[in-house]
């Protein structure tokens, strides 16, 4: 053991030796005007390795390499003007030292200049630019890339929307691990949207990116597991993803957790939670922002939802109003190209034009209830919850954003199995994908679960409810 550690000290020893070296003849190199070597000094200089960290140090030897020419110095020193390190931030000079880079052919840098068209930073916003660029990165493998020109795709911006080719740019960035690609995949064949539908083969790409820690693919799994869809219903499931959803951060995945906990006992409850633990373990830690849902119509259309006349004559209505209200705009950072110990491409983005994000979420508001449904305040509570959580979710997965002071009412039948016999009417006074979310919102959701026999007692075998939804 005293000869094995006398080995390992003196391993050490000319570990030490060979990287002092090792900077020494980098620094020498560097001073004498090898460009490689001045990136290398710069990236030494941006991480603190061997030298103390020096921002501006590494902007003074990122520029020496980008000067000459060095594509990798130019994206770096670019990343320093754009984040304000080592320099003042300055956008204008980030996208000057991206494009010596991008036309230079390299990948990170095409991605990022296109990023930098796509959200008008540092130049006019232009989405023609951006697709270009994109495509250029793509055609390279670049995995970003390749989501971000699916997406400019999927929502027709900057090329006519094509959705066959969304499919096509999402499942190259899929295929080769990017998440939110996996999820967008997922969401396609989830909706026909581009290929044939296909709820199994959505199962799987949502299932890929939530083992990456995508909570919107998470949360996504705990919805197919309540409504079966592509895979056999089970609540155990589904409160074990929205309980992972919750630990990736998923701000809605504690609404979801508890309305799905009122219908498991606690033996089922436990067993959830070490699901969940366990599965946690065997996830990628690789935490990912939550983001807005990728393009397309997750809301069921009003002519899908079943209206078959109630069995018996419908009794005294009483009405739910709903309210929403501005929430803060999520500015989601996605990361950026970060220096590395060698010369080798940076670290690919996270998908940037998402960056921007206006939408409206739902929150309760008044809520008036016939009194003869206030001994079964638990029952309509869930109901309230339940509902709530469904539309605030289709609205910030579509980004949907109705204009302010519209309104939304919809009369409904709900049986005492739960269930929605029919949809009476949908009075909008909003945009279509606002009135859609409304009606989602409801129907997405059931049953809601039998009533007991007070319940039937009281209110008979159905009842008519009216749910006014307010924009604000």
């Amino acid at each position: 053991m005293r000869n094995l550690t006398r080995l390992l000290c003196v391993f050490g020893l000319l570990l030490s030796v060979a990287f002092a070296q090792s900077l020494d003849e980098t620094r020498k190199k560097a001073e004498s005007g090898d460009a490689d070597a001045q990136f290398n000094l710069g990236l030494m200089y941006a991480n603190g390795d061997g030298v103390p960290k020096d921002s501006a140090e590494a902007v003074k030897w990122y520029r020496k390499s980008a000067e000459q020419g060095s594509a990798l110095a130019q994206t770096n020193l670019g990343l320093m003007y754009a984040n304000g390190t080592g320099v003042p931030k300055d956008a204008v000079e980030a996208v000057k030292w991206y494009r010596l880079a991008a036309e230079q052919g390299l990948d990170s840098a095409q991605f990022t200049l296109g990023v930098m068209y796509a959200n008008g930073t540092g130049v006019p916003k232009d989405a023609v630019e951006a697709v270009k660029w994109f495509r250029k990165s793509a055609e390279q493998g670049n995995a970003a890339a390749q989501f971000n020109l699916g997406w400019m795709y999927d929502t027709g911006n900057g090329v006519p929307k094509d959705e066959v080719e969304a499919v096509k740019w999402y499942r190259k960035a899929a295929e080769q691990g990017e998440p939110i690609a996996e999820f967008a995949l997922g969401e396609m064949y989830a909706n026909g949207r581009g290929v044939p539908k296909n709820e199994t083969e959505a199962v799987k790409w949502y299932r890929k990116a939530a083992e990456q820690r995508l909570a919107l693919a998470q949360m996504k799994l705990g919805d197919i597991y309540v409504a079966g869809k592509g895979v056999a219903p089970d609540f155990i499931e589904a409160h074990a993803w929205f309980n992972i959803a919750g630990a990736s951060g998923h701000p809605l995945a504690n609404l979801q957790l508890n309305i799905v906990q009122q219908y498991l006992t606690p033996l089922a409850i436990a067993e959830a939670t070490d699901l969940a633990r366990e599965r946690l373990k065997a996830i990628k830690l690789r935490p990912q922002p939550w983001l807005p849902n990728l393009g397309g119509d997750l809301v069921k259309p009003v002519e899908d939802i079943a209206s078959s006349p109630p069995d018996k004559p419908v009794k005294d209505a009483h009405t739910l109003s709903f309210g929403s209200k501005p929430v803060p705009k999520l500015d989601i950072d996605p990361k950026r190209p970060r220096a590395s110990q060698q010369v080798v491409k940076q670290q690919q983005v996270r998908p940037a034009i998402l960056t921007e994000n206006k939408f409206g979420t739902a929150n309760i508001g008044n809520i008036a209830v016939d009194a003869k449904w206030s001994n079964y305040g638990a029952y309509l509570q869930r109901m309230i919850d339940t509902v709530q959580v469904q539309w605030e979710r289709i609205l910030i997965e579509n980004k949907t954003n109705p204009p302010s002071g519209s309104t939304v009412t919809v009369r409904i039948v709900l049986n005492s199995e739960g269930r929605i016999a029919q949809i009476l009417e949908v009075a909008n006074h909003s945009t279509d994908q606002g009135s859609r979310a409304c009606v989602s919102g409801i129907t997405d959701r059931a049953p809601y679960g039998p009533w007991t026999d007070d319940m039937k007692a009281m209110l008979g075998e159905s009842q008519e409810m009216t749910f006014t939804f307010y924009y604000q």
